[in-house]
């Protein structure tokens, strides 16, 4: 072997190697891996103890006396299976001593990463079996066909164990699988069922919005035909407003007056002297129809009074509403059909209209 090729392991080194080992099984048996089936294990171990080697530019301490570049994979990779390998031997043999001095120095380290045998541990206070038995005859020194028998038996028995323990570690770890697959149905089905409410909320959200918007189109329309029909009942009372105020006065017609002689008279009818208005106008019309009544007393006839006494009306019927427990309905309904005459024979009959608008 060449010089270049050969690398000598300190004890530090060795220790240093056996605890960057050590922590990447921990790391990988916290991730549920087996550090020992990986492949790139002696690559992660490397960079571990390469990080963790302390280099020395002066090289004055002689237990970690390697450079950087003198640590390779191979040789790395050469030392933990010879320390595996011993520490094996070792196991098998029952005892630390005669399998090399890494295994002697770091036995525990090397426990802890690859386990160990029962009879490799010494128990404390224990006493040999060799000095308590007494020597006892053999008197099993020729083999009966019964005791192959018995041992035919129980190799059957073993195996019969094992397989119903295999059977029933298979038959578990099928039922886990249901078990976990029922599991993760009946999430879906939870959030199937989470989904379907969501979506019947937004249903009812938006038929509400719907309706609600229906409602204010009903509402916006009854309010635009009220808004119409009191515009043209307003108009109509100004139409007669004008009517009656640029209406053009009556003719006056010539009045004539005549003396009609009286029975008992025996003389002759004298006729009556007229003025000058008479002279000019002898027949008067104004003796036979009365004046044209005033425009503010006609508008508040036809127009004004039918919308007060149809306001009248609806204010009995709203306390016809609020009061129909302790009021009677006869005294409501006398109330409404006195008010209803009055408003006849106060407007004679005209502009009844009104009532449609209210």
């Amino acid at each position: 072997m060449s010089k270049a090729s050969f690398f000598a392991w300190m004890d530090d080194e060795v220790e240093l190697l056996l605890r960057v080992t050590s922590e990447y099984k921990s790391q990988k048996a916290l991730e549920s891996v087996d550090w020992e089936t990986c492949v790139t294990k002696y690559g992660d171990i490397l960079r571990r103890f390469v990080s963790e080697y302390p280099f020395s530019t002066v090289r004055e301490d002689k237990d970690f006396p390697h450079k950087e570049e003198e640590i390779t994979k191979s040789a790395l990779t050469t030392k933990l299976k010879a320390i595996r390998i011993k520490y094996r031997q070792a196991v098998d043999a029952g005892k630390r001593s005669g399998h090399g001095r890494v295994v002697l120095l770091f036995f525990d380290a090397c426990e802890r990463m690859w386990g160990g045998s029962p009879a490799s541990q010494q128990l404390n206070d224990s006493v040999e079996t060799a000095d308590l038995a007494d020597p006892q005859p053999d008197y099993m020194e020729s083999e009966s066909p019964e005791s192959h028998d018995d041992g035919g038996t129980q190799d059957g028995m073993t195996a019969a164990c094992r397989d119903k323990l295999a059977t029933q570690l298979l038959t578990y770890r099928t039922d886990r699988l249901k078990r976990k697959l029922n599991k993760d149905d009946k999430m879906a089905a939870i959030a199937q069922e989470d989904i379907k409410l969501k979506k019947q909320m937004v249903q009812k959200m938006e038929e509400s919005e719907r309706e609600f918007s229906a409602t204010l189109n009903k509402l916006s329309d009854s309010i635009d035909r009220l808004t119409s029909s009191m515009s043209a009942c307003m108009a109509d009372g100004f139409e007669l407003m004008r009517q009656a105020m640029f209406q053009p006065p009556p003719p006056n017609y010539p009045h004539y007056h005549f003396s009609h002689p009286h029975p008992s008279m025996s003389s002759p009818p004298t006729p009556t002297p007229l003025n000058s208005n008479q002279q000019q106008h002898p027949f008067s019309i104004s003796q036979y129809f009365p004046p044209p009544p005033p425009i503010a007393y006609t508008f508040f006839l036809h127009f004004l009074w039918p919308v007060l006494i149809v306001r009248l009306q609806l204010f009995c019927c709203s306390c016809c509403l609020l009061l129909k427990p302790s009021v009677p309905n006869t005294v409501m309904s006398l109330m409404l059909v006195f008010i209803e005459s009055f408003r006849v024979n106060s407007t004679r009959g005209s502009h009844d209209k009104t009532l449609i608008l209210f």
